[in-house]
């Protein structure tokens, strides 16, 4: 073979390693970005719903303050509104502070088991001043978790959190 031809097999050769390895640096590329457009798509959803849940409980709250009683349209809705966090729950590894993505799982664990238990004693018609300290009892727990929510809200806006690991 003459130098010409070996030149043109090297350059062929070098050509298609860049281009390979552009290939694969693309698609590196395309999967960072699409975690990134996943993560932020997670982090408005849940952020949406965190406030419909503070909204909720507040109007629970508030009711049950006027009223005396707690009304249980607000345990429906509440239970309705952890549609999100059903969603994403599998993807929540995206968040690589773990101790975010154990706060989130846990809040919404104790939110659940709060409905699921107190659920059922919420709007009761009895008059007797032991279903309304029960009920009041219900409110507090409602009322104790929107500082939780609270918190996570502030640490989902807070890019620091989501990306770094504590």
């Amino acid at each position: 073979m003459n130098k010409d031809a070996i030149l043109a097999i090297i350059w062929a050769a070098v050509g298609a390693i860049l281009a390979s390895f552009g290939g694969f640096m693309g698609e590196v590329l395309n999967i960072f970005m699409q975690n990134k457009r996943e993560r932020t798509y997670i982090i408005i959803s849940l952020d949406d719903e965190l406030t419909e849940i503070i909204d909720i409980i507040s109007k629970f709250s508030e009711t049950f303050e006027n009223s005396g009683n707690a009304n249980k349209k607000y345990i429906v809705d509440l239970s309705n509104s952890m549609s999100s966090f059903a969603l994403h729950k599998n993807k929540l590894y995206l968040f690589k502070n773990y101790t975010l993505r154990r706060r989130i799982t846990s809040f919404y664990k104790s939110l659940n088991n709060i409905i699921s238990e107190d659920g059922s004693k919420v709007g009761t018609l009895a008059q007797t001043a032991e279903a309304k300290a029960e009920q009041r009892e219900i409110v507090k727990k409602f009322k104790d978790i929107v500082t939780t929510a609270n918190s996570i809200k502030d640490s989902l806006t807070d890019k620091k959190t989501i990306i770094h690991t504590k």
